[in-house]
């Protein structure tokens, strides 16, 4: 059946409706210039065309490949099995899928949502302006997922290059293999970023906790827990720990290179310290300070809970015992005041 001026219906069971159509056998074109220029074809809109078992609805709907489907005006499936909907949606490679205004898939791809992209090869792009190359998915308005194989999810996450996996709104994994898992996260080469505004900025860099950050092969976990040269270890709330050291416990701080940390507000200050217990404090080099309110400084070492050893060289082990410059104190309230002076507190076994 053929109605319209110039109307062509070509083939057995054709119907052109419409000035200037086209159909051939068993093909439906309806609408001005619409054209169903292969077998079971259906083309309806103006201007549109559809090939072999391909559907095409809108104006300018281009249904070119085999079994494809274009629906929306200007929507364009090209090759074999392509499926484009929306208004300029084009699905552009065989077994490609575009589903959204503007939207655009190649091969194996799918695209749904409004200017969605997927560029490479079996990629999937979900949200409005998403995008994602080869291998790759992009889920949420806006996410990127640019390099081959990476991930990204939410609002704004943006994976960069290849393995990177980005989880969170504006999660950034900005370099290969890189994990940045939550709400404004960061994380680049090798490294692993967790937490809301966590940030492994370094290679091979652990950050795990709201607020971390870690550098370097460095480590740190907790909130707000900070590792701020290589190989730096900070683990708890608030803890930090420089080159080489190691704090642990809530705002334990390592800040020395080659420091050592332990335990609530520890404080190994310089080169060398080591504090271990709650606010222990070894204050300058090599200072070693083990037991809780312990205190130590220059090359002085001080064992107890409350021991001070507050001059260089000094040692003082037991509890509340006191020794200065170059003097030791053992035993528990044990005081080597003055310098160079020695002074045992012994306990008479009962």
């Amino acid at each position: 059946m053929a109605a319209g001026v110039s109307a062509q219906a070509t083939g057995t069971s054709a119907v052109a409706i419409g000035d200037d159509t086209r159909a051939t056998d068993n093909a439906v074109a309806v609408g001005i210039s619409a054209n169903a220029t292969a077998a079971q074809a259906v083309a309806v809109g103006d201007d549109s065309v559809a090939t072999t078992q391909s559907i095409a609805t809108g104006a300018s709907a281009r249904a070119n490949g085999a079994t494809t489907v274009a629906v929306g005006y200007d929507a364009n499936a090209v090759t074999l099995n392509g499926i484009a909907v929306g208004n300029s949606a084009q699905a552009t490679d065989e077994n490609a899928t575009a589903i959204g205004a503007l939207s655009s898939a190649t091969t194996n791809a799918v695209a749904a949502g409004v200017s969605a992209s997927a560029t490479g090869a079996s990629a999937v792009a979900v949200g409005d302006d998403s995008v994602a190359t080869t291998q790759s998915i992009a889920t949420g308005a806006s996410a990127r997922a640019n390099g081959a194989t990476t991930v990204a999810v939410g609002y704004d996450a943006n994976a960069v290059t290849l393995n990177g996996i980005a989880v969170g709104n504006s999660a950034q994994a900005t370099d290969e293999n890189a994990t940045a898992i939550g709400a404004l996260s960061s994380a680049t080469t090798n490294a692993v970023a967790a937490g809301v505004s966590a940030q492994a900025t370094g290679t091979s860099a652990v950050a795990i906790g709201d607020d971390t950050r870690a550098t370097d092969n460095a480590v740190a976990v907790g909130i707000s827990a900070n590792a701020t040269a290589a190989q730096a270890v900070a683990v708890g709330d608030d803890s930090v720990a420089t080159t080489q050291s190691i704090a642990t416990g809530a705002s334990a701080r390592a800040n020395g290179a080659t420091t050592v940390a332990v335990g609530y507000d520890a404080n190994a200050v310089t080169l060398n310290g080591i504090a271990v217990g709650n606010s222990a404090q070894a204050t300058d080099e090599n200072a070693t300070a083990i037991g809780a309110l312990s205190s130590a400084t220059t090359n002085a070492v001080a064992a107890g809970v409350s021991a001070s050893a507050t001059g260089a060289s000094a040692v003082a082990v037991g509890d509340d015992s006191v020794a200065t410059t170059q003097s030791i104190a053992t035993g528990a309230s044990a005081r080597a005041t003055g310098q160079t002076s020695l002074r045992l507190v012994m306990t008479r076994m009962q």
